[in-house]
């Protein structure tokens, strides 16, 4: 079940750099951004975990 989470921060990261990539930046310089991405899918995840 814990592994699904896993795997989907691992693709939400896989696809940050490759954004960043295809713009031409420098990969991993806005790394504050993907945190906040990954907290944000965290905290989802624990909501979803405490109340259904």
């Amino acid at each position: 079940m814990h592994i699904g989470i896993i795997i989907s921060l691992i693709f939400i990261s896989l696809l940050f750099f490759l954004w960043q990539y295809s713009k031409g930046e420098q990969v991993g310089r806005r790394i504050g951004f993907l945190l906040n991405i990954w907290g944000a899918v965290i905290v989802f995840y624990l909501f979803m975990v405490v109340f259904l």
